[in-house]
């Protein structure tokens, strides 16, 4: 009996933390990934957290891929030769500062010399930005941004209360579960 106890007591262990993980991934994914469904047009005067590719030279003139803030002034951190063309393909770029960001950079070369640039960066909190710009004759023109949008993060909570209220009549089922099998095994009086 004591068998049964603890195989019915297992099973509503698994179950639970089956739910507890869907609960937290199902939304966490869903935040990391919003920028990519909450792209919308630039809007200069409201988004703040624009990315701009651009290759350029530091301080000490070696030149490489770099991922800034558009509103950034580029000369005053630093770089000179500011180049907007990218090679095309699939870059990453991982920052060194303390800040933990890294950026996707993807380049495609479109009719007529001009290149559609995605910036997919991940911080190193759930967070995450997506910004799209089209350079020609190394002027920028942005297009859309999107940033991870928290109230994906109330489905955790949400999903919690779900589980709390999922795991009672499962719970009594298996208790039910045990005491008919105690019922069945005991023998008739």
């Amino acid at each position: 009996m004591w068998g049964r106890k603890l195989i019915a007591w297992l099973l509503q262990a698994v179950v639970m933390v089956l739910l507890l993980l869907g609960s937290c991934v199902g939304p966490g994914l869903l935040y990391v990934q919003s920028p990519k469904w909450s792209l919308a047009p630039y809007d200069a005067e409201k988004s703040k957290t624009f990315f701009v590719a651009f290759r350029a030279k530091n301080d000490q003139g070696k030149e490489g891929t770099y991922v800034a803030f558009y509103r950034r002034d580029l000369a005053k951190a630093g770089y000179t030769d500011i180049r907007y063309q990218l090679p095309e393909g699939r870059h990453r770029e991982d920052r060194e500062e303390s800040d933990g960001q890294a950026a996707t950079i993807t380049v495609v070369n479109e009719a007529g010399g001009s290149q559609r640039v995605t910036i997919y960066v991940m911080g190193d909190t759930p967070w995450s930005s997506l910004s799209e710009y089209r350079v020609k004759d190394n002027t920028v023109e942005p297009l859309r941004h999107g940033h991870s949008s928290a109230w994906w993060l109330l489905g955790i909570l949400l999903c919690l209360v779900g589980v709390h209220v999922a795991m009672k009549p499962i719970g009594r089922s298996i208790d039910r579960m045990v005491k008919d099998e105690k019922n069945n095994s005991s023998p008739p009086a």
